[in-house]
């Protein structure tokens, strides 16, 4: 499916890049639209704990 546009209303430059999650919004050629919830792995150990996530890095 092809994406149409790609927007996030959160400027980049408000962002930690260390320790953040943003919101961004896909519109697909067929009408679609999601809302995708994206974040460091730091924020995520920060909210998620410890216990539910793996160590290490993604490859």
């Amino acid at each position: 499916m092809k994406v149409i546009s790609i927007e996030y209303p959160t400027p980049l430059k408000n962002c930690n890049i260390k320790n953040d999650n943003i919101d961004v919004f896909v519109k697909l050629e067929n009408g679609n639209k999601y809302c995708i919830t994206v974040a460091t792995i730091d924020w995520i150990s920060d909210h998620v704990g410890e216990r539910h996530l793996p160590s290490g890095s993604p490859d």
